[in-house]
């Protein structure tokens, strides 16, 4: 399992005998099989994106040709942290394609890797020869070996009216069966080829006796350990099929011109033998088939006979499976090998993005320093760090609108925001340049919180999201209008797209999030990415349009923000005042307290009763039959009510609770809740104290700009009985080892009376 700023996984390539070009063509053709989508291809690289799926985001595989060996990477192209080990599994699947394709490309001459010679029993021998009288025609001749020991023999067919040209078959290469990956496949196979009318059977001259040898060879293969062959494949031993041809390997095809039935043989005993053609092709036209599969190929060939010619012409001439260095667009450094430090060392072409990085996260750290709290901060103090607010923004504070976009409600939003900046500003810088990624980010920022405070002036708004989102919309026009080449363009609007329309609809649905913001943010960056695209493709004037782009939506801005200033209630003025006074902060807290005074589910944390890690006590609930031991060290909240009991340390917390429902159908919703929020994660049946839990534990991971992550690990451990109709929820969040194991000895320690 990857984990980084881009997840990645490494391995390198070799087949034996394949040079580092060839094996870029074996990748090609393994990585269509497997369904990728190809990108561009060189005589060093090749770039291929793995599908859509609910298993993958699109992973970016690279081959790339360095001191003369291949190496694979698979790197995730989309906003991901862990990659849960697809990556690694992309390779592995790749190369164990690839070197099944090998196998059945290549001629060896390894003897110590073939089975022994295997004949025949004579009534599979007769079947064969009969099923060869009755599609292929009458037997005029037999061709033996030179090798004494084979039992391989070809039988001469002479050109009759029907079938005009001779026909070459084997006999004995079947006796011999090969390991399939598929049960439906043949094991077992004869070979067959077409004559000119013309060919010289007696002669012993190299373009008469390249068919004969190449039979021989063939049926040599099927005792090959490692080769398997069925219809599509082509084999070759990598020069020209005889010295007067350019021709170089052959293609095994269905028996054309002949009976369907013709195809395939069964034996006494029920197992099948098939009868594959062999079809001599060009050099391009193997590297087309393998580029672009065996039936582009064969729609190229319809009009070409089945007879085996060397001087046909050659269908794909010209044709190149590599592409060169150049390219119809700009390309995008997305090295695989990035990595947080690379993106957060300021350099020339990435210097805005980690700036603006840093002071997000200075800001974040001088408010907890401050007293902010660093997981849940309260609405009361992000105001005092400039958060949005419609009542004081639009009432005089008009920075709000600028400093909102520094200030973050907790280390998980900030961690999370800035991650996605990174991921966007890695991109965007190279495309934009540092001035412009600077100032998009500050106007962008802007039309989002004028967006924000035009859907809901009223609810406290921050965070870097809306010109984050902005950023992403720049980046969509560039992708939508310029000249990005165009693998890494669609793959680019694959994981882009995915980005936004992710957050957009999470944002539609769950309360909390500032989708106005979201909104406003990328329909002023498409706009201003507009202008900066247009700015690009003219290039002499491009500082004076980009400036002009700019403007215009600082101008929008403006106007929007006075529209809203004029309209303000006039209640804003009376908040304004409360606040500068201190009334509201003091009406605030003071109506916070109350409210926890209140809420008989929510008690008031007691203070640990001491600050030895090894005393325990025990907890009761007489009335619902609960028990258990606690750390005394944790502070606690206690109820006889929904909430049995809520222990917190620091960062660490354990909540248990009690739910009595009125029907099974309540109780069952209620698991299939409890299973959705862990995202479909396996369930654990464990054994508490002689009762059945279930328990879900979910470890996860994140950044810390700069390097590090940190590690919190979700732990659920729960009973639904359908019985009772009650049900306990243990929820554990712990932060390092030795919370862990308190967390899990409290969990032991659950007792629930029948």
């Amino acid at each position: 399992m990857a984990i980084g700023f881009k997840p990645k996984a490494e391995m390198t390539l070799s087949l034996p005998g394949c040079s580092p070009s060839e094996i870029l063509l074996v990748a090609a053709e393994a990585a269509r099989q497997l369904g990728w989508r190809a990108g561009g291809m060189t005589r060093t690289e090749a770039v291929f994106y793995t599908p859509m799926s609910m298993r993958s985001w699109e992973e970016k595989v690279t081959l790339c040709e360095i001191n003369g060996q291949i190496v694979a990477t698979s790197a995730c192209s989309t906003i991901q942290i862990i990659d849960w080990g697809k990556n690694k599994s992309n390779l592995k699947k790749l190369f164990k394609t690839m070197q099944r394709l090998h196998d059945s490309h290549c001629i060896t001459n390894d003897k110590e890797s073939v089975h022994p010679y295997i004949a025949y029993t004579s009534e599979q021998k007769e079947a064969v020869q009969a099923h060869i009288r009755k599609y292929f025609g009458s037997i005029n001749a037999i061709l033996r070996s030179e090798e004494t020991n084979s039992p391989v023999e070809i039988l001469l067919v002479a050109p009759t009216n029907r079938y005009d040209y001779y026909t070459l078959v084997t006999c004995g290469a079947g006796a011999s069966s090969m390991k399939m990956p598929h049960k439906d496949l043949p094991s077992r196979c004869e070979f067959c080829i077409s004559l000119p009318p013309e060919w010289n059977p007696e002669s012993n001259e190299p373009e008469d006796r390249w068919p004969v040898e190449w039979l021989f060879r063939c049926a040599e293969l099927t005792r090959q350990k490692d080769i398997w062959l069925t219809c599509g494949h082509t084999v070759s031993d990598g020069s020209p099929l005889h010295e007067n041809t350019a021709m170089e390997s052959l293609l095994l095809l269905s028996p054309e011109k002949r009976d369907e039935q013709a195809g395939e043989c069964t034996l006494p005993d029920g197992e099948k033998v098939a009868f594959y053609e062999l079809y001599p092709l060009y050099k391009e036209e193997t590297e087309f088939k393998q580029a672009n599969g065996l039936a582009n190929l064969l729609d190229k060939l319809k009009d070409c006979s089945h007879i085996a010619r060397t001087d046909r012409r050659n269908t794909c001439e010209g044709y190149s499976a590599f592409h060169s260095a150049e390219n119809d667009g700009v390309i995008l450094d997305d090295s695989n090998r990035m990595t947080f430090r690379s993106i957060l060392t300021p350099r020339k072409g990435n210097m805005a993005t980690p700036i603006l990085v840093y002071i997000n996260v200075a800001i974040f750290l001088l408010m907890v320093l401050c007293g902010v709290n660093f997981l849940f901060p309260t609405g009361i103090s992000i105001l005092k760090w400039g958060a949005d607010f419609g009542p004081l923004t639009l009432s005089g504070e008009w920075w709000r609108t600028f400093t909102c976009n520094f200030i973050h409600i907790g280390v998980i939003h900030l961690l999370m925001n800035m991650y996605a900046l990174l991921y966007i500003g890695a991109y965007l810088e190279q495309l934009v340049g540092t001035d412009r990624l600077s100032v998009a980010y500050v106007l962008t920022g802007l039309c989002s919180a004028s967006a924000s405070l035009m859907i809901h002036p009223d609810s406290i708004s921050a965070g870097a999201s809306g010109a984050i989102f902005g950023l992403y919309g720049i980046f969509l026009s560039y992708l939508l209008f310029h000249r990005i080449e165009r693998h890494q363009r669609r793959s680019l609007l694959y994981s882009i797209g995915l980005f936004i329309v992710y957050n957009l609809l999470t944002g539609a649905r769950t309360e909390g999030i500032d989708n106005a913001a979201h909104v406003g943010g990328l329909v002023s960056g498409l706009l201003l990415g507009a202008g900066y695209v247009q700015a690009d493709r003219m290039q002499t004037d491009s500082r004076a349009i980009s400036r002009i782009a700019e403007g215009v939506l600082l101008v929008l801005f403006i106007l929007a923000f006075t529209e809203q200033t004029r309209l303000a209630p006039s209640e804003y003025e009376e908040i304004q005042a409360a606040w500068k006074s201190g009334e509201l902060e003091k009406y605030a807290t003071e109506e916070t307290d109350g409210e926890e005074t209140a809420n008989s589910d929510t008690p008031i944390l007691s203070p640990p009763t001491t600050t030895d890690p090894d005393k325990w006590e025990t907890y009761t609930v007489d009335q619902l039959g609960f028990s258990c031991s606690y750390p005394a060290h944790w502070m606690t909240q206690k109820s006889n009510e929904q909430c049995i009991l809520y222990l917190l340390d620091e960062q660490n917390s354990i909540a248990i609770n009690h739910n009595k429902f009125d029907t099974k159908e309540e109780l069952d919703e209620m698991h299939r809740t409890i299973l959705h929020s862990m995202q479909g994660e396996p369930v654990e049946k464990i054994n508490i104290q002689g009762k059945e839990f279930e328990k879900i534990s979910v470890p996860m991971d994140y950044p810390v700009a700069g390097g590090g992550t940190i590690h919190v690990q979700q732990t659920l451990v729960f009973r639904l009985d359908r019985e009772t109709l009650e049900g306990y929820l243990i929820i554990c969040l712990t932060t390092d080892d030795s919370h862990e194991a308190e967390a899990q000895k409290l969990i032991e320690s659950v007792q629930l009376k029948s």
